[in-house]
């Protein structure tokens, strides 16, 4: 009977030490591949949101309301591979050489707020961007007067002002990111909704009547730039699908799985600001001709 006993707490201590071993090994793979993800698209963000940036700065066809707004949401992108993606590497670097656990929390924390920072900004941008085409499909005869530089500038300061007051509140930063994601998404929604609606009756008008073709180029112009929007909200709301997914997992699942696969769940957030500058290229010939111009100068100075 004893024997019987000791045998099958020998085979139960041997299957514990097999599930450990593969929990930490599954850890551990999860950990590299979000280390090398980050690695190889870290100086990619850099390059293509710093190019961006030039591009609308120095080429004056590409100065108007709409790709201002995309050169400042590029900024919040270029935080991103320059701040929040070398912390998070150095995080997942030191967990997996054993370093301290006081280290990995300060990394932890160092992520965890500039990345809420900036991905509230974005949404922010997105809002504004949302809000600037409904006001040029709408109300195109008085746009000029309505979205002028300094109402802009304004806007984009408000961004980054209300995106601080969330992080810098940080007893109730989870309920304040709620709130603002609450007001966000109605807002962004309308507005989509609205300029469908405007798209589909200007479309119909135009079949039917005769329009001057640089008012149909207009119109055409406006509304890639609305399509391009809801693109980008669409590659943001894609980047956040896994980590949402975890987290809500998480809660009604206790599977040592979910936190194993953390790491890359959230460089998948972080990977949305080398998909922006990519969705601008392929959406805008001419952002994507000022980019390889800038690009093809800096290999011929090198």
């Amino acid at each position: 009977m004893n024997a019987t006993t000791n045998h099958s707490l020998a085979v139960s201590n041997a299957i514990s030490c097999d599930w450990t071993f593969d929990d930490q090994f599954v850890d551990k793979l999860f950990s590299v591949l979000s280390i090398i993800l980050n690695l190889l698209t870290c100086p990619l963000t850099i390059l293509l949101n710093t190019l961006v940036m030039i591009a609308v700065k120095t080429k004056p066809r590409l100065q108007n309301v709409h790709n201002i707004i995309l050169a400042s949401m590029a900024g919040t992108d270029l935080a991103v591979g320059i701040v929040a993606q070398p912390v998070f590497i150095a995080r997942e670097i030191s967990h997996q050489t054993g370093g301290s656990l006081s280290m990995y929390c300060k990394l932890s924390t160092i992520t965890l707020i500039t990345t809420t920072l900036l991905c509230i900004t974005s949404l922010f941008h997105l809002t504004l961007i949302s809000v600037e085409r409904l006001i040029a499909m709408k109300y195109s005869l008085r746009y000029n007067d309505i979205a002028t530089k300094r109402r802009l500038t304004a806007a984009i300061a408000l961004c980054w002002l209300f995106a601080t007051i969330n992080v810098t509140i940080r007893l109730t930063v989870a309920r304040i990111t709620v709130f603002f994601v609450m007001i966000i998404t109605p807002v962004i929604f309308y507005c989509h909704v609205s300029v469908y609606f405007v798209c589909r009756r200007h479309l119909r008008k135009m079949k039917s009547e005769q329009n001057s073709s640089e008012a149909t180029t207009k119109f055409l112009e406006d509304r890639k730039a609305w399509k391009t929007t809801s693109i980008i909200l669409g590659g943001l709301l894609l980047s956040f699908l896994p980590q949402l997914l975890r987290a809500t997992a998480q809660r009604q699942f206790s599977v040592p799985l979910l936190n194993s696969v953390e790491p890359l769940a959230f460089s998948c957030v972080m990977l949305n600001s080398i998909l922006n500058p990519v969705i601008y290229c392929w959406r805008s010939r001419v952002i994507r001709h000022a980019l390889l111009q800038l690009l093809g100068k800096k290999i011929n100075n090198v």
